[in-house]
């Protein structure tokens, strides 16, 4: 079920872990099947590492969590779904939840041996850093596209070590992905959206302003016709507004938020 490459991580990440090592972080490039490997890891982790013990999986969305259940369920595995407005069943030895949802929650999953993180970019907020102090045994498996913060650090503070997995040109070349072109919108009036000092990036919201406007749209999908009529195409927005926004007007364009 894995290919070569995730069969490869997954024996880093056991070999690691064995050392004594507490936490671990793992790169993936976005499509490349980082859910697939942390399924596939903590099948192993529940059936030869830790039989008696159970893991934890942590997402920050709500179609996440379905997401990672349905995958799991690939994997012979039965797990409980801890999401507001639904029941769950804290004894199965699978737990996928809702960062939101269990913070809130006076109960939580116990005897737990492993905790992972998907897009563990967000690890160092205070919901995370909360729940993982109440698991202060349990060993850590972060996995994410882009292991490092927009102000350039890294998470060493968090995680004991990094395994960085192929990168995109390799799994390019080794059809793994579909090769790709890269256009920008073109805007002579950046110079006027201040930049924020933490995040070492433009401000949102007038970022958000200065893209929404209908020319710019008209122009991103003026160039969805011309370089990629019948084919598929991600547009990059600058937030939840500007997709929807672009949708509403020209109709072809799905938002994912």
């Amino acid at each position: 079920m894995l290919r070569d490459y995730q069969i490869e991580l997954e024996e880093k990440v056991f070999k690691i872990f064995d050392r004594d090592c507490k936490s671990l972080l793992v790169q993936l490039p976005t499509g490349t099947g980082k859910t697939t490997l942390f399924s596939s890891i903590i099948k192993k982790q529940i059936t030869e590492y830790s039989p008696g013990k159970r893991v934890l999986i942590l997402v920050h969305r709500r179609e996440l969590v379905y997401q990672i259940y349905d995958r799991l369920r690939k994997f012979h595995l039965r797990p409980s779904k801890i999401i507001s407005g639904e029941d769950h069943d804290l004894l199965k030895q699978v737990q996928v939840a809702s960062i939101q949802t269990l913070i809130r929650k006076k109960e939580k999953p116990k005897n737990i041996s492993l905790i992972v993180v998907d897009e563990a970019h967000h690890i160092l907020s205070n919901t995370y850093r909360n729940i993982i102090e109440d698991y202060p045994t349990s060993k850590i498996l972060g996995v994410t596209a882009t292991p490092i913060r927009l102000n350039g650090e890294g998470f060493e503070e968090v995680f004991d070590k990094l395994i960085c997995g192929k990168q995109i040109p390799w799994f390019i070349k080794n059809g793994y992905l579909a090769n790709f072109k890269h256009y920008g919108v073109k805007t002579d009036n950046l110079e006027s959206i201040s930049v924020d000092s933490i995040k070492m990036d433009y401000n949102t919201q007038k970022l958000s302003e200065l893209m929404s406007n209908k020319k710019v749209i008209g122009n991103v999908v003026d160039a969805i016709k011309k370089y990629a009529h019948t084919k598929k195409t991600i547009v990059f927005c600058v937030n939840g507004y500007f997709g929807p926004n672009c949708a509403r007007l020209f109709g072809f364009i799905a938002p994912v938020i």
